[in-house]
């Protein structure tokens, strides 16, 4: 089947890739159709959570049919570096579920759904992530690359046009119920995150690296409605306005970093058949970024809000060892320091929401003024 794509116009296989994600959007929405006809009350993300598991299986079996199925075990260049390289995604799950938590135990009272809904939100928060990263990265991006020259300009194309046609499909929550400007809003930045995710992927080349990324960061952005009963996904969708677009030009920064000229040649390599080494120089850059990160870690720390970026320093330390063990205390530094910073984070986390949820109708009208 592959082989057959490869033999077509590039236009057809942009087409094709955008049949392929139409269909993963029937596959979600009609598994919801169908459970909604069934005589079963479901609660809090339950039908959503059997709706993306379909999904999910689907995805599977077509990466499998278009013979990419092999990248579901690849370890590529493996966890800790991977999450290193997506370490700003790290630091925005981070901040973004520190600081929604902080707002939450500002209501009075605080609503909080019961353990199992909080459950079957996990779950769905990493079906989610499965799916839409099998059939975006997995999938369309793999078949555009391969149908693409394979030179940095090809790359840049596939990850693109891979990405525009991940956020359009984000339209598809109008039928849902959401408003237009809020999915607009959704759109732009989805096709952002799209970049950033393929640009993830290929330099980590582990699809389970974007997948986990991919299921914490929707697990963040939503936990007011899967953990604090503060409505459903439509709901929390439409808290978005185009006050949120103020992001969107930090968003671009990891997307140039991501993707700079000596990273970009680097993919090329890999998508090639060549496996790139890594330098002493790597390992001295990435002890001394990380170094930096837990600093900044144990400053921002106090705030809680810290935790992500010390995250990223302990990964960064980690991953720099594991590049150059030997007289490389620079990076032990950043190891020590960076999990300070962590567990400063925490303790700190926990005080403030302490202060918060028993300050937190006081907190609320002030905020409401």
């Amino acid at each position: 089947m592959n082989q057959r794509i490869m033999r077509l116009p590039k236009w057809c296989v942009v087409g094709i890739s955008i049949l392929i994600v139409a269909f993963f959007l029937l596959m979600l929405y009609a598994g919801s159709w169908v459970l909604q006809v069934l005589p079963v009350v479901w609660t809090g993300y339950s039908m959503d959570m059997l709706g993306e598991l379909l999904a999910a299986l689907v995805g599977t079996l077509l990466l499998i049919w278009f013979g990419y199925g092999g990248i579901l075990r690849q370890r590529g260049a493996g966890f800790v570096r991977g999450f290193y390289i997506g370490g700003f995604v790290v630091g925005q799950i981070g901040m973004a579920m520190i600081g929604m938590l902080y707002l939450q135990m500002m209501e009075d009272p605080v609503k909080v759904q019961s353990w199992w809904n909080i459950v079957i939100f996990a779950v769905t928060m990493f079906l989610v992530g499965y799916a839409e990263e099998v059939f975006l990265r997995g999938i369309v991006l793999n078949l555009l690359i391969q149908r693409f020259s394979k030179t940095g300009r090809g790359v840049l194309g596939a990850v693109l046009i891979s990405s525009i046609i991940f956020g359009l499909a984000h339209f598809s929550n109008l039928a849902a119920g959401a408003n237009l400007e809020s999915v607009c809003v959704q759109v732009i930045e989805a096709v952002v995150l799209g970049i950033i995710f393929a640009a993830i992927y290929l330099r980590s080349n582990n699809i389970w690296v974007t997948i986990i990324l991919h299921g914490l960061m929707d697990f963040a952005s939503l936990q007011g409605s899967g953990i604090f009963d503060q409505g459903d996904l439509v709901d929390g969708i439409s808290m978005l306005s185009s006050y949120n677009l103020i992001a969107v030009p930090f968003l671009l920064i990891p997307c140039f970093v991501l993707l700079r000229k000596r990273k970009l040649d680097e993919i090329v390599a890999r998508v090639q058949g060549w496996k790139p080494i890594p330098g002493e120089g790597e390992a001295e850059s990435t002890a001394a970024i990380s170094l930096a990160l837990g600093i900044i870690g144990c400053l921002t720390g106090f705030l809680g809000i810290g935790i992500g970026i010390a995250i990223d320093g302990l990964l960064g330390g980690i991953t720099s060892l594991k590049l150059r063990g030997e007289k490389n205390g620079l990076a032990i530094a950043a190891v020590g320091i960076s999990a300070v910073a962590i567990m400063i984070a925490v303790i700190m986390t926990l005080i403030l929401c302490w202060v918060y949820y028993n300050m937190g109708g006081e907190l609320g009208q002030m905020m409401e003024i």
